[in-house]
């Protein structure tokens, strides 16, 4: 369940990464794109990402229950780690005291320097998940900067001529001002 969960996390990522990079793309159209046409794909990709962005959202509680699922494997992992170890260190101590011959404590050595091994690549394995899934939580959770909005297409002006005095206006009187 959590890798399928995980999966559609990862999907989910990656839908949004594809959106943020469009939007970047098409702002670097803007100059050579009819501004309608333009505001149009714009307005397109911001809503694919927008819903993209509700759905990581939904997904933060997930998200959450993936890191603590990954700490506790991360912890188990080492408490097994330092059984195996300390289990390792108690033999090899007896061994060379003399309670096993050469030839059992090689053969003890070599399962129990395998099974460390296998416990340190689990380990490693796990942190590597978690580092992960606490980058994911951390960019679902951060605040993202709205995609710039296209430009509003400038209202055409009114012809201002029909204003302006003209010749067919008659001229008012003024009255000087020392009178």
């Amino acid at each position: 369940m959590a890798d399928t969960r995980k999966a559609d996390i990862d999907a989910l990522l990656d839908e949004r990464k594809t959106y943020e990079s469009w939007l970047a793309q098409l702002e670097q159209k803007r100059g050579s794109t009819a501004p309608h046409v333009f505001a149009r794909v714009h307005v397109d990709y911001s809503k694919r990402l927008d819903d993209v962005r509700g759905r990581l959202s939904a997904e933060v509680d997930g998200i959450r229950s993936l890191v603590a699922e990954l700490e506790a494997k991360l912890e188990s992992e080492q408490r097994a780690m330092t059984a195996k170890t300390d289990e390792r260190a108690e033999l090899e101590l007896r061994a060379a005291v003399g309670e096993f011959s050469d030839k059992e404590w090689n053969q003890t050595r070599t399962k129990l320097d395998s099974a460390i091994d296998a416990i340190r690549e689990r380990f490693d394995s796990a942190e590597k998940d978690l580092v992960a899934m606490r980058d994911t939580l951390a960019s679902v959770t951060a605040p993202h900067t709205p995609a710039r909005a296209p430009a509003a297409t400038p209202m055409p002006q009114p012809d201002r001529k029909s204003t302006r005095l003209n010749s067919s206006h008659i001229p008012l009187s003024r009255m000087p001002s020392s009178a």
